[in-house]
């Protein structure tokens, strides 16, 4: 009689458990994401899909992306499957990692519904080379420069910046001085202000490379006033142009403008875009060849 009791006394508990067992895996199956094997033949032809439909996309400014492998993936079923996986590519000669989100059907068919690059921590995030600190660290390194160097360059302007915040900050600049000549900065700043020129060398470009130019200059800024236009012209977001943060121009057949874009969206915020437009003036050419968020890499 005890032994029943006790089986009796046990018995709703061990129901509880049974069902809070099972709602949790069918809430995992049905509802939420489950990790699968990144390795499996199907999830590889999935990021294989993704990389691909990245690529054929208009207006991708990274259109030239090679499939690595799969480095983790999640699978939910609802009425088909979505697949969240990560996804490491070679961009150029550098390595990234994208967040791709993809829908399968029951018939086979896909939609890639999302594909992001997923930032490394500490990245360098470009900045306003307007901005007064960074002018400021641009005239500190041409100064110091020119007491290490014994030279006589005369800062004019600092055409790109970025800065990655470690134990204080770490700054890389494009300095123009005022012999026309192009600097490649690197001044480190520590929590007390201390500030050290790490670098300064000369901008080469190679042939057929891009090269710096004046964020500031009237006929770049008109080409980004452009590409916003055509941007909104085809895919009706309603950006306002707002200033240059970086130009690099590049001689092709015509003029391959590289530009990072401030602009305000719909909700009157400010964000940056990767833009490169082509010129070709001499048949009053041009074209919008790409146009994309800017993400820090």
């Amino acid at each position: 009689m005890r032994i029943q009791s006790q089986s009796l006394m046990f018995t709703p508990l061990f129901l509880l458990l049974t069902l809070l067992l099972f709602h949790t895996a069918y809430a995992r199956v049905l509802g939420g994401f489950e990790p699968i094997d990144p390795k499996d033949p199907h999830v590889i032809e999935i990021g294989r899909y993704a990389v691909d439909t990245h690529n054929k996309q208009p207006l991708t400014c990274t259109n030239n992306l090679k499939f690595v492998e799969v480095v983790s993936a999640e699978r939910q079923i609802l009425q088909g499957t979505n697949y969240r996986l990560r996804i490491r590519v070679m961009n150029g000669r550098v390595q990234q990692t994208y967040l791709a989100l993809i829908f399968e059907d029951k018939n086979g068919q896909r939609a890639l519904n999302s594909f992001k690059i997923i930032p490394l921590l500490g990245a360098f995030q470009l900045v306003d080379p307007r901005g007064p600190r960074v002018v400021e660290i641009g005239r500190y390194a041409v100064d110091e420069y020119n007491k290490e160097a014994n030279k006589s360059l005369v800062f004019k302007s600092v055409y790109a910046a970025q800065v990655q915040v470690v134990a204080g900050r770490n700054y890389e600049l494009i300095i123009k001085v005022a012999d026309g000549g192009i600097y490649n900065a690197n001044v480190s700043e520590g929590l007390n202000g201390q500030k050290t020129l790490k670098g300064f060398q000369v901008v080469r470009s190679l042939l057929g490379g891009y090269h710096p130019a004046d964020p500031n200059d009237s006929k770049i800024v008109e080409i980004g006033h452009y590409a916003v236009q055509e941007y909104n012209n085809r895919t009706h977001m309603g950006l306002k142009f707002v200033n240059l943060i970086k130009a690099d121009t590049q001689v092709v057949a015509g003029i391959n403008y590289r530009l990072v874009i401030a602009a305000r969206n719909k909700n009157d915020q400010v964000q940056y875009y990767d833009a490169v437009v082509l010129e070709r003036a001499w048949e009053s050419y041009k074209t919008l060849t790409c146009f994309e968020p800017h993400v820090n890499k």
